[in-house]
């Protein structure tokens, strides 16, 4: 299992955004930064963008990282969080950053 994995199972109670970037605050303090475009989208198809204030209150189900590429969260509720990790996706020195407590901080740069 990979650090990130750790969310699995995880709430967010807060989606947060600050200048140029995105927080996700989870019910365990963990916080998700996410500095890389993103997309969020429905499984089911749907021709309406979606924001990403719809993922507070979201379960996460399980997550996909594709080395090099993309992190894709799944949610309840059919929502994908899909950040793109790939070096032309890169808006500055990181990627993402994710704090949980009493935990190393990961960063993907």
């Amino acid at each position: 299992m990979s650090f990130i994995n750790k969310l699995e199972g995880c709430r967010i109670n807060k989606v947060l955004a600050v200048h140029d970037y995105y927080q996700l605050y989870f019910d365990t303090d963990a916080v998700l930064t996410i500095y890389n475009p993103f997309i969020i989208s429905q499984r089911v198809s749907s021709s309406a963008s979606v924001n990403i204030d719809i993922l507070s209150g979201s379960i996460v189900k399980f997550i996909e990282v594709v080395e090099h590429d993309c992190i894709t969260f799944t949610f309840d509720g059919d929502l994908q969080l899909s950040i793109k990790i790939d070096y032309e996706s890169f808006v500055g020195p990181e990627a993402l950053e994710l704090n949980i407590p009493n935990e190393q901080i990961m960063v993907w740069n």
